[in-house]
């Protein structure tokens, strides 16, 4: 389903920058947080939510709120790769597929598997991983550190 690849999304950024991506205090924030990366949905997607007055005005424009810090999110303030400390264009274009506003646009897992972020770091990693004929030394050598693979590049 679409959402869970936003949520994909949502857990890779967390994984890479050890923060939320979308820090919201309660359902308001949070879509505002959303907005302050992505900008505001657009209007077909706006018209197909029950729930756009609690969060829109007649004209389509975000109901700005302030949180209990007294901090009010200004929309299209932030660049994604500044959220998720960043400046891999291909996790940040993995990354934009997963936060497609269109659920039907958004990326599918099948494509996820076919991204170059995954299939090129998958390939980096495999070409790292030792042969087995090199296991038992590594296990020989307490001293010796295996690096775990890992899907980001800083």
């Amino acid at each position: 389903m679409g959402i869970d690849m936003w949520s994909l999304g949502c857990i890779l950024a967390e994984l890479h920058s050890g923060h939320p991506i979308f820090p919201g205090e309660n359902e308001h924030e949070q879509l505002i947080c959303i907005m302050e990366i992505f900008g505001v949905p657009p209007a077909n997607i706006l018209e197909l939510s029950k729930r756009k007055k609690l969060f829109f005005d007649a004209s389509n424009e975000p109901k700005i709120i302030m949180n209990s810090r007294g901090r009010k999110r200004k929309i299209s303030s932030r660049q994604l790769n500044v959220a998720v400390k960043s400046n891999d264009q291909l996790f940040l274009d993995f990354l934009e597929k997963c936060f497609e506003w269109d659920p039907e646009k958004r990326l599918k897992p099948h494509e996820a598997m076919e991204h170059p972020f995954i299939t090129e770091s998958l390939s980096k990693e495999n070409s790292k991983a030792p042969s087995p004929a090199e296991l038992p030394s590594i296990k020989k050598s307490s001293s010796d550190k295996v690096r775990v693979g890992s899907l980001f590049r800083k």
